[in-house]
């Protein structure tokens, strides 16, 4: 599976991009993982190609557990798809516009911080569902 993941920031620091960089490092035993950053404007995301989904995560009440990311996406794999984009910090409205059912809005982080921040959060919970799914220990 290949992660496309886009974080409405103009730019993510230094520390910030180190801990995103140890993420995708754990990640790719499992999938590709590649992180941008588009500020303001959601990047031209071509839902219409068989195999692709876009998850917007957005802050606020945690609607998956780390358990139900993990049955989530093994149960995405399984149904074909191979690419997910991941729109973290973009306006819902601007989401809403794609108009099509291969949208999941979700939230997995129970706070308000910062889209760089949540993009670290949100690259974590991926590595957490996979090693859920791999029924590996999570902590070292």
């Amino acid at each position: 599976m290949k992660y496309e993941i886009y974080c409405n920031t103009k730019s993510i620091s230094k520390n910030s991009k180190l801990a995103a960089d140890e993420f995708i490092k754990r990640l790719s035993a499992y999938c590709k993982v590649t992180v941008k950053n588009k500020k303001d404007k959601l990047p031209n995301i071509n839902l219409d190609k068989e195999g692709c989904l876009l998850l917007a995560i957005n802050n606020g009440p945690s609607t998956l557990s780390s358990e139900e990311l993990s049955t989530y996406i093994s149960d995405i794999q399984l149904n074909g798809i191979s690419t997910v984009y991941v729109a973290v910090g973009y306006d819902p409205e601007d989401i809403k516009k794609l108009t099509t059912d291969k949208i999941k809005p979700l939230s997995i982080i129970n706070t308000n911080l910062s889209n760089e921040t949540t993009l670290i959060l949100t690259l974590e919970q991926i590595y957490r569902a996979y090693t859920i799914i791999q029924g590996k220990t999570y902590h070292k």
